[in-house]
């Protein structure tokens, strides 16, 4: 480990990694000695599954965990190393503003990237929140409550600027927010 900092990254490369992240250095550092549980490869080189990532404490409560996840691995390699896994953790950080949050989210089920959410898209969206705890039935009328609303410019579709009127700062807070705490 390279001038005693975590995951075998020197202190250049944890400044270079914390750019872009809502934490300190102190922080970064903890986070990256929680990875390295996980990888404990140099610089964090062989990098961690996706299932393993998301069955970590910290994410395996988080019902939308593992669709962030999924969408940051490395497309080379299909795993998350220390970069992603900052990026993770910063998408979650009680420090990240729920607008940040709700565009994340967002762009998480927009899967064709056309700046709207559907139906599908919607009850997908739902179904992740709320999994086995709401039948099928339940979600899909609550997808065609929320996407008949009469505010929408356009039924059946929601745009980011609607959505993010919808939901509320605090449920997105609530749902959208890990604390990372040194055990």
């Amino acid at each position: 480990m390279g001038n005693g900092t975590s995951a075998g990254l020197t202190t250049q490369d944890i400044t270079s990694l914390r750019k872009g992240t809502p934490f300190t250095y102190e922080e970064v550092t903890f986070l990256l000695k929680r990875y390295s549980n996980f990888d404990s490869s140099p610089g964090g080189s062989t990098g961690i599954s996706c299932l393993e990532c998301a069955q970590m404490p910290e994410f395996s409560s988080n019902p939308f965990a593992s669709a962030v996840i999924e969408s940051l691995k490395d497309s080379n390699t299909s795993k998350i190393h220390p970069r992603q896994f900052l990026e993770i953790c910063s998408i979650f950080s009680p420090r990240t503003d729920a607008r940040g949050k709700k565009e994340k989210l967002f762009k998480l089920f927009d899967k064709e990237d056309k700046n709207v959410l559907r139906h599908d898209h919607m009850f997908r969206l739902y179904k992740t929140l709320f999994g086995n705890a709401m039948s099928d039935d339940h979600i899909l009328a609550l997808t065609f409550h929320f996407l008949g609303n009469p505010s929408l410019a356009n039924e059946g579709e929601i745009t980011l600027a609607e959505f993010s009127k919808m939901v509320t700062d605090s449920e997105m807070t609530e749902k959208f927010t890990i604390e990372f705490s040194p055990s």
